[in-house]
Parts: C-alpha cells; sequence; structure tokens
C-alpha cells in the first residue's frame, strides 16, 4: 500500500503569507537539539529575518582537512532532531588560510646581488599586505556576518507543523498558526482511493493539540550551541533541510473513531472476487474452467495507520492509497478441477453380444468409450493464467478410453451348425434342418459401421439340407453295404447270450453322422433281461459272469462294419486270443469300461440286422450305396508266445489224479489292414488297423498226493 503527498495543496498559511517550502531532500540527519551538518554550514544563505540584513561576503578560508565533506545526495529522515549536535557544530569558526613563504630558488647563474636584496623586499611587503587583509576581513566577517546570530530569537527555517512552515516566526506567531489550522475546515486528511475520496476531519476526529508544547519544541530545534558561531551554522544548516515535528505526545484524538471509520471504508469498497466455474461440452468431450475475477481491498488497518501517522505528524496532506488485489482461491480452483475429473469422468461400456437362437442372429450392442480427466494438469494451466494476470477461460479436452473390441466368436459357434440332413425315426424318414453359417466380412462391415451405443442385428446364412426327405426315402436301404459271420460254440448259456444281443441289435438305424454304441444299442446285461452266466476275461482270469460271450457279437460287427468301410471310433482287442474271427479283428466290450463304437459316414441311413442261425452269429448292414467300392480285410501274425504247462500238487486230491486247473492261451502279436478298391479293382486307401497283442496264459495241472 502505497502512501503520497500532494505538496501543491495551498493552505491557510499560504494565504497569511507563510509559504510552505519545498521539501527538499536533506544532506544527512540532524539533531534538532544540537547541531547542523556540516557539509551545508558554509554555504547557506542568509536569513530575511536575521538580525541584520546584508549582501552575501566571502566566508573564512579554511584550509583543506579543515573543510567539510559534502555528500553528493544528503539523506533525509523523519527524525532530524535525532542528529548528533556535536558532530553538527564539530567545525571551529572559520579564519584567514596563512600563506607559507615561498622556498628559494637558485638560478644556474648567481643573480647579482643588488637584484636579490629588491626581490626579497618584494616578497616580504606582499605578504605583510595579505596577511593584513585577512586579518581585517576575518575580523569583518564575524562581526558583520555571524555576530548577529546570536540574538536570533526565530524559528529555524524549514520546521513544520500541521501542514504549516515555522520558519522566521516568532513563538507567538507559530502558535497562532497552528491552532488556527487545526480549527480550519480545509486541513482535515483526505484518504485517496482509485475511485474515491474519504474525509477524516480533526474537529470530527477529536483532535486536539497542545499548541504551547509544539512550539517550544519547534524553537528549540537546532539551539543547542546558542554562541553566534553556533547559531550561524545552526541557521545555515535549517536553509537546506526540512524538519516536520511529530506531535505525538501532545495530540489528544479518539482513535476509536479512526478505526470506525477506517473499517466503513474498508467494507465499503470491499470486493469480494468472484468464484471460478466449471463447464462440460459432451460432443467435443471438453471441460472448460472459466476463472474467476480478483476482488479488491483496502485494510481498515492501513487506513487507520495512515490517518493516524498524519494527526500524529499534523501533516494534512492528500493519504493516496491503492487497493490490495483479493486473488481468486486457487485451492477452490483444484478442488473443482478434481470434481470434474469425478462427475464427467467415466468408465467405458463394454460391447455386448448375444446369440439369438430363435431368430438365428448374432445381436450386437456397441459399447461406448469412456473419458478420463488429468485435474492435476487442467489445475496446473489455470494456476499458470492467473499467475500472468489472465482470468480468462482455462481448457482440456478429456482423454478417451476406449472400450474392448467387439468379439461374436462365441456367439457364432453357438448358432453355427452343419445341415442336418433327413433322417430315419419313428419308421420313416423325416426332413432335414438347416444348418447355419456366417459371412464374416459383412459381419465385420456391419459392425463397423455401428456408432457407439448402437445395436445391430447379424443375421446368419443359412445352409439347408443337401436331400428331401423323399429323395431319401427313395433309396433308403436299397443296398448291402456289407454281411459277416462267425461261427458259435454249442454253449447253451453263452449261445443264449448271444441271441439276446443280436435281438437288441437287429433293426439299429443310424442316420448319417450318428454313431453306434456297442454298450448303448445292447444295455447292460443282466440276468433280469434273460441273459445267463458264460466265461469272461477278467484281467488274467477266465470267470463266469452274466452275459458272457457276446464279445463275440462285438466282434463280429466290428468286421462288418470294416467291410462297409464305415468309421472305427473305439475298439480294443481281447486279452486272449480268440478263434471266431482272424487276428487283430476281434473287439472286446465289458459294461461300464470297454465299448465298441463306429460312425456312419455315408450319406444316407444305415440299418444293422444281427441274427444267430446255424451255429453262427451274422452282421449285415444295410445302406445306400453311391459307388462300385469294395473292401478287403488282411492280417499279418507278427509273433507267437507258446505257453507253459506248470504242475502243481494238491493233498487233497487221491494220489495220482490230475486236474486241469488253467486252460492255456498261447500269445500272439498281429497286425490287421483295410484295403478299399474301386470297381474296377484299383486300389484307393491302405488304412492300417492298428497292432493287437495277446498275452499267453500257462496251463496249470494240479496233481494229487492224497
Amino acid at each position: 500500500m502505497s502512501l503520497e503527498h500532494d505538496p501543491t495543496q495551498e493552505t491557510p498559511e499560504e494565504s497569511r503569507g507563510y509559504v510552505p517550502q519545498v521539501h527538499l531532500e536533506p544532506e544527512q540527519p540532524v539533531d534538532p537539539e544540537s547541531g547542523v551538518p556540516d557539509s551545508e554550514a558554509n554555504h547557506a544563505p542568509l536569513p530575511e529575518q536575521a538580525p541584520l540584513e546584508h549582501t552575501e561576503e566571502p566566508e573564512p578560508t579554511e584550509s583543506a582537512s579543515e573543510a567539510p565533506a559534502e555528500s553528493d545526495e544528503p539523506e533525509k529522515t523523519d527524525h532530524p532532531e535525532e542528529i548528533d549536535e556535536s558532530e553538527a557544530l564539530a567545525s571551529p569558526p572559520p579564519f584567514p588560510p596563512t600563506t607559507d613563504e615561498p622556498e628559494e630558488t637558485t638560478d644556474e647563474e648567481p643573480p647579482k646581488p643588488k637584484k636579490k636584496k629588491n626581490k626579497l623586499f618584494i616578497a616580504l611587503t606582499s605578504l605583510f599586505v595579505v596577511l593584513a587583509l585577512s586579518l581585517v576581513g576575518g575580523i569583518s566577517y564575524v562581526y558583520f556576518v555571524i555576530k548577529p546570530y546570536e540574538s536570533y530569537d526565530k524559528i529555524m527555517p524549514n520546521v513544520y507543523c500541521a501542514g504549516i512552515n515555522l520558519g522566521g516566526m516568532t513563538k507567538d506567531e507559530a502558535k497562532e498558526a497552528i491552532e488556527e489550522a487545526l480549527s480550519s475546515p480545509s486541513n482535515s486528511v483526505k484518504v485517496i482511493l482509485p475511485d474515491g475520496t474519504y474525509t477524516f476531519n480533526p474537529q470530527q476526529e477529536g483532535v486536539t493539540l497542545n499548541a504551547d508544547a509544539v512550539v517550544d519544541r519547534a524553537y528549540r530545534y537546532l539551539r543547542s550551541d546558542t554562541t553566534a558561531y553556533g547559531m550561524y551554522r545552526a541557521y545555515r544548516s535549517a536553509k537546506s533541510t526540512e524538519y516536520r515535528l511529530t506531535a505525538e505526545t501532545e495530540l489528544v484524538y479518539s482513535q476509536e473513531d479512526i478505526e470506525k471509520k477506517a473499517k466503513e471504508i474498508s467494507d465499503e469498497t470491499y470486493i469480494a472476487a468472484t468464484d471460478t466455474t466449471a463447464d462440460y461440452d459432451e460432443e467435443t468431450h471438453t471441460v472448460t474452467l472459466t476463472l474467476g475475477t480478483p476482488g479488491r481491498i483496502v485494510e481498515a488497518d492501513t487506513i487507520t495507520k495512515a490517518v493516524d501517522n498524519a494527526f500524529a505528524s499534523l501533516d494534512f496532506s492528500d493519504i493516496t492509497l491503492d487497493y490490495d488485489k483479493v486473488e481468486i482461491d486457487t485451492g477452490a480452483v483444484r478442488r473443482l478441477a478434481n470434481q470434474c475429473a469425478q462427475d464427467y469422468g467415466s468408465e467405458p461400456v463394454e460391447p455386448q453380444v448375444t446369440a439369438d437362437s430363435e431368430n438365428h442372429t448374432i445381436e450386437v450392442t456397441m459399447g461406448t468409450p469412456g473419458y478420463t480427466l488429468d485435474p492435476g494438469a487442467l489445475y496446473d494451466a489455470a494456476k499458470q493464467q492467473v499467475e500472468s494476470g489472465d482470468y480468462g477461460t482455462v481448457s482440456q479436452e478429456m482423454t478417451e478410453v476406449l472400450p474392448t473390441d467387439v468379439d461374436i466368436t462365441d456367439a457364432y459357434h453357438e448358432l453355427a451348425c452343419d445341415p442336418t440332413e433327413p433322417y430315419y425315426a419313428g419308421g420313416d424318414v423325416q426332413e432335414g434342418y438347416d444348418g447355419y453359417t456366417l459371412d464374416w466380412d459383412a459381419a465385420v462391415a456391419d459392425i463397423m459401421n455401428t456408432g457407439w451405443g448402437d445395436t445391430v442385428s447379424i443375421a446368419m446364412t443359412a445352409v439347408p439340407p443337401e436331400k428331401t426327405a423323399d429323395e431319401i426315402r427313395a433309396v433308403l436301404f436299397r443296398d448291402q453295404l456289407s454281411t459277416f459271420s462267425s461261427p458259435h460254440t454249442a454253449n447253451s448259456g453263452r449261445t443264449a447270450n448271444l441271441k439276446l444281443a443280436c435281438s437288441a441289435i437287429n433293426g439299429t438305424v443310424i442316420n448319417s453322422g450318428e454313431t453306434f454304441s456297442f454298450n448303448g444299442v445292447v444295455g447292460e446285461r443282466t440276468a433280469a433281461k434273460g441273459y445267463q452266466k458264460a466265461t469272461v476275461y477278467v484281467g488274467s482270469d477266465s470267470v463266469e459272469e452274466t452275459g458272457g460271450g457276446i464279445c463275440q457279437v462285438a466282434s463280429t460287427v466290428y468286421d462288418a462294419a470294416l467291410y462297409a468301410d464305415l468309421e472305427i471310433t473305439e475298439r480294443a482287442p481281447h486279452t486272449f486270443f480268440v478263434t471266431y474271427v482272424n487276428g487283430g479283428l476281434d473287439a472286446t466290450v465289458y459294461w461300464g469300461s470297454q465299448d465298441f463304437c463306429f460312425r456312419n459316414n455315408t450319406d444316407y441311413p444305415i440299418r444293422v440286422d444281427a441274427w444267430v442261425s446255424g451255429g453262427y452269429v451274422n452282421i449285415s448292414i444295410y445302406g445306400t450305396k453311391t459307388n462300385d467300392n469294395y473292401v478287403v480285410l488282411d492280417y499279418s501274425k507278427l509273433s507267437t508266445t507258446p505257453y507253459s504247462t506248470v504242475t502243481e500238487y494238491d493233498s487233497s486230491l487221491p494220489s495220482g489224479t490230475t486236474k486241469e486247473k488253467t486252460y492255456p492261451y498261447t500269445g500272439y502279436t498281429y497286425e490287421a489292414y483295410q484295403y478299399v478298391y474301386s470297381g474296377d479293382g484299383t486300389l484307393l486307401e491302405t488304412n492300417y488297423l492298428g497292432k493287437s497283442v495277446y498275452k499267453k496264459r500257462d496251463r496249470v495241472i494240479v496233481v494229487g498226493t492224497g
């Protein structure tokens, strides 16, 4: 807050002839009670109010060592009475300088004796005259210039109080001038602000002054040395400096009134800073802060101190003050930026993909991007503008966060399928069903052309069956694809089991693409179904179990399926070699653990007929032949492992008795092949059917020793 004074304002003293002097910069601080600056002691003009008026006369010449030093620019002080008086008046009165005798010089040629005497005389005479003139001049200067100051009874020049220059006034004149100034309305203090002026009137504020005390202080200024020379030096010093009396101890005024009015001015002129606001453009996703504008304030304390100082110093010059800026709340700007990040920021919405199996479409709802705001960067930009004085707007485009890419793969697999050809069910051929696929290029184009948050329906492409039911019905089971028979032993229980299994299989229809499962068609072999006990292989043992012997039916179906060139999907050889089919061409089954399966890889339904007659198990497969191919099966024995005979002795049997405990099996290793030929005998395919390893089992004979 700056404080200025207007020295051009006319005061009542000017109208009376007491014209305040222009405020000069003092040479150096001056003690009001004691002395004056040395630098001005020999250069100030005589006062108009001096006891004896005269024109300027030469000053006593001082030697270089005694002359006071001058400063380039005197230092101005608010309290010149604090200057050390002994320092201000330390220089002695001036005296004329003495002239040293000239040194004697010697010419190259000795002068004539007569001329030397004449020159010496002239020099001595000149010296005497100079000394005499100097003495007379010095005495005259002291008497006519310095002596009159001994009786000087007026206030020193440039002593101010209440805006009045009291210099040259007597005590009574000064008292009258001060009292008149204090009672004059024009001596009120004006506080000037950029947009208004406010007046503090001394009477209004209850200001009083002990004029006698103030005048006494003004009169005592620089009168510590009242000798003629001390007064002379004090006067000359006062002419070049300015002394303003402070009157704190003499003033009595209402501090509370000043503070109250200062508070009213501060409140009246106060303008608060406006708040920063935020706006969000949803189209461009841009956050804009409109920065608040700073306010202004002049503190009541600042006004109070300025006015109080004016009254205390009795200086009623105008006081010019400016407003302090009330800066916008940058903390609020930071909080607003954080709030914008929270309010306007969003997470991306992921795309939604569903498969509509009823309408065979993939429904895609596109995701939408999210947006994030860096509140720190927004705040920093706003703060930088505030620091540069730019209170406009600050904008930041939010960062786009894209959702994940659309993935319709799972929905596609859920809906995509091959067409179902007409199939046999319920004793007749039923119409097939369309399959469905997808035009991927078109689907991708549809997705790319769909806007954020919009939905697109992607239709699957129908793929109709290749044939109609009538077409299948016309050729249904027209051709025998294969037939195979295997001999069985005359074991009533085992034969009964063979018949039951064949009965379960007989007439089974496998549609195109379907799989035949022996266990699935025959089911579990139980006594309730009529199955009887017969030998089965369990590990390395032969045991009697319900349903024993039906592996022969499975092996016969296996060979018939190979001849029909159907696709075998599951098969395993027996543990021990069997004799009802060739080596490597058998198939074992066991409920719950081992199955035999094949798939109908033709384009038409097939039917499996199975029966037992004439000591054989017979399997025929019927379908629709679309070529003249035929199949030849072959096998090869790779190795043979003979069994051994092991004798055991049993004391429980009569001596000499023998009994076969374990039936022996020779071990073999076979490989089997399938050859597919065209009708003209051209080999089309050679299919390796695998290696079959049959374990050997030793014969065990028990001999009685009892």
